[in-house]
């Protein structure tokens, strides 16, 4: 199924690597990166932190988002997956970037999961970040009008980007 569609679409997604560690990852990732902690799981896949194995410190941090290929059951969950692809790349080549926009490092196809690789935009979310100001107890996290309109300026210049840059 994954071929055909592929075919038939004229994919944005790499063909299968069938150079896959035991653990399911991209081979020629492992040649210069580890796997670090899971940081998420949510509807769409797991997010794992990845390490670098050079000792350059000017290496960003970087993560790995892997989706399940389980979850794309029809053809038009391949379709919408691919035009995901498209647009992220898009939005990580140097014309179209933005520095509130994460970007697309590379992507993988394993036989059992696409792979994303992206640059580490923090350990929270914005959504995440916002339930936090209605917490009790320690883990209420306030925002301060500072930084409220910081992070509201932040969202409105990168959809704003979204609608009119690209």
């Amino acid at each position: 199924t994954w071929r055909y569609v592929r075919g038939w679409l004229g994919s944005s997604l790499p063909c299968v690597d069938a150079n896959v560690t035991p653990q399911g990852l991209p081979g020629s990732i492992i040649a210069t990166h580890k796997l670090g902690p899971k940081l998420s799981k949510g509807a769409f896949g797991t997010v794992y932190r990845l390490d670098a194995r050079s000792t350059d410190s000017s290496c960003r941090t970087e993560v790995l988002k892997a989706m399940n290929k389980g979850m794309f059951t029809s053809f038009d969950d391949i379709a919408r997956l691919n035009q995901q692809v498209e647009l992220m790349k898009r939005l990580s080549c140097q014309q179209h970037r933005h520095p509130h926009i994460g970007q697309l490092i590379e992507i993988y196809h394993t036989p059992s999961n696409i792979i994303f690789r992206l640059e580490f935009a923090g350990q929270s979310n914005l959504q995440k970040r916002l339930s936090d100001r209605e917490r009790q107890g320690e883990e209420c996290r306030p925002m301060t009008a500072s930084t409220t309109r910081a992070l509201m300026e932040q969202a409105i210049a990168a959809v704003s980007h979204l609608h009119t840059g690209p």
